[in-house]
C-alpha cells in the first residue's frame, strides 16, 4: 500500500502535532473495536441465522470505514511498513498451513 500521499498530508501532520503517541494507541484501540464489531455484523448478515437490520451494503461500506479508520491510525503510529509487508506472506503461509492441517484433521 503507497501512504505517501496520506503521510505528507495537513490533516496528518495536524493530528500528529496534537497527539501523542500514547493517546494515538488509544484511538488505534477503539478502531480496531470498532473494526472487530463491523466484521462481526457483516457475518451476521451474511450467514443470517441471528437476523439484523442492517443490510449487506451497510454491513460492508461500515466495515471498509473501518478498515480506512485502522489503517489511518496505523499511519500515525509510525508502523514500519516495510516490516509489515515482510511479515504478511508468512502469516499467510501459517494460516493457510493451519487451514490445511485442520482439512486433513476433518478427513
Amino acid at each position: 500500500m503507497d501512504t505517501r500521499k496520506t503521510r505528507t498530508s495537513e490533516a496528518y501532520f495536524a493530528v500528529k502535532r496534537m497527539l501523542s503517541r500514547e493517546e494515538l494507541l488509544a484511538q488505534t484501540a477503539e478502531e480496531c473495536a470498532e473494526l472487530a464489531k463491523a466484521a462481526l455484523k457483516l457475518r451476521r448478515v451474511l450467514d443470517g441465522t441471528n437476523p439484523t437490520p442492517v443490510s449487506q451494503e451497510e454491513a460492508e461500506a461500515n466495515l471498509q470505514e473501518e478498515m480506512s479508520d485502522v489503517i489511518g491510525c496505523m499511519l500515525l503510529v509510525d508502523i514500519d511498513w516495510e516490516a509489515l509487508e515482510q511479515m504478511l506472506p508468512f502469516k499467510m503461509r501459517r494460516w493457510a498451513s493451519r487451514l490445511e492441517r485442520k482439512g486433513a484433521n476433518d478427513g
